[in-house]
């Protein structure tokens, strides 16, 4: 075993029964590569549903040549400083393969995460006058949501709305009725997966404010 990169020589010692000897060497006759080492960096620290790319930033030795990447996923690369697009929550073991030119290897593995990202856009002010323009107190959400409910009070805390379904805004009815001008209070439910691809439920509360 040679533990250090260089250029060796080899010699070989025979004794016979009798104490006869024979020695023969040979010059330069093993030759060990040095080795390399293997390292990456990516960014940013996780992909998701709002940012799936991530840049790997490849970090091994400077006598590595050639690479091969394996991003988990069943893709792979070939390129010194890949990017590549993860569309699926899961955590992906990335693997690096770096090569010198006298076909020593080195590999390393980092775990990179994909996790849904659920970003709500919530108004807090309708106007449903039936005019075309911001009627509904319409809820806008990025991610998937494995379960919502949104529920509505007036300042006296009666429910004046409710539904389980995100497309399916409120209008400002109540009873076939248009209610008053006011601020009103909602209570939004969710689940969905978290940073550790566990399902995690969120309560949310906030006011809007109807005019007509």
């Amino acid at each position: 075993e040679y533990s250090e990169a260089g250029i060796y020589d080899v010699s070989l010692k025979i004794t016979d029964e009798y104490g006869c000897e024979n020695i023969q060497n040979q010059t330069s006759m093993i030759e060990a590569f040095e080795l390399p080492t293997a390292g990456f960096s990516f960014s940013p620290g996780y992909a998701s549903n709002v940012e799936p790319e991530i840049q790997f930033s490849n970090n091994s030795s400077e006598n590595t040549t050639s690479w091969n990447w394996d991003f988990g996923d069943n893709d792979f690369s070939s390129e010194e400083n890949p990017i590549h697009e993860y569309n699926f929550p899961n955590l992906y073991d990335v693997q690096l393969f770096a090569y010198t030119a006298d076909g020593c290897v080195d590999s390393i593995t980092q775990i990179v995460k994909y996790k849904e990202v659920i970003q709500f856009y919530i108004p807090n002010v309708f106007t449903p006058n039936y005019d075309g323009t911001n009627d509904l107190f319409e809820l806008f959400a990025v991610g998937t949501i494995d379960e919502f409910s949104i529920k509505v009070f007036d300042r006296w805390g009666a429910e004046i709305f409710s539904s389980g379904d995100i497309e399916n805004p409120w209008d400002g009815m109540y009873k076939g009725n248009l209610v008053q001008q006011d601020v009103y209070v909602w209570l939004i439910k969710i689940s969905g997966l978290n940073n550790d691809l566990k399902m995690e439920k969120k309560q949310l509360t906030g006011t809007v404010t109807l005019y007509r």
